[in-house]
């Protein structure tokens, strides 16, 4: 029952940070999207979230071994809160709808090699570090 917890306690956060990169994006990133449909806030947090499971998940051997609460707290609640496959699949979707193709291609490439990018670079940071 306390592993529920951290991962409760973490989704909450995890989902704040969320709202707040949405926010973020409106107030200084508006001007460069204005008028576009594109889901930028989205496709930040997603590759954001892939580089810090990489940090956590591959820093947390030797350098920083991560207990099991924490990892349930920070892996699966607070970056499973923060990321947002599910908005991406709709965001894809409402794009497609709207006839917005080359769009929605481009938000599916940008987010599935940016994300991957994320969690190399993550992981080589790791790597340089010597944690891996």
């Amino acid at each position: 029952m306390t592993g529920f917890l951290y991962v409760a306690c973490g989704g909450a956060l995890g989902a704040m940070l969320r709202y707040g990169v949405y926010l973020l994006t409106i107030q200084y990133l508006s001007p460069y999207v204005a008028g576009s449909s594109f889901p930028l806030a989205t496709l930040l947090v997603n590759i954001i979230g892939s580089f810090a499971i990489a940090v956590l998940v591959f820093g947390s051997h030797e350098t920083f071994s991560l207990s099991e609460p924490m990892k349930l707290l920070l892996v699966v609640g607070v970056l499973g809160g923060f990321t947002t496959f599910s908005a991406f699949s709709l965001e894809t979707l409402h794009l497609v709808l709207n006839n917005q193709w080359f769009l929605s291609s481009l938000y599916v490439v940008l987010s599935v090699i940016g994300s991957l990018a994320a969690v190399w670079t993550g992981y080589m940071v790791m790597r340089l570090i010597g944690t891996v």
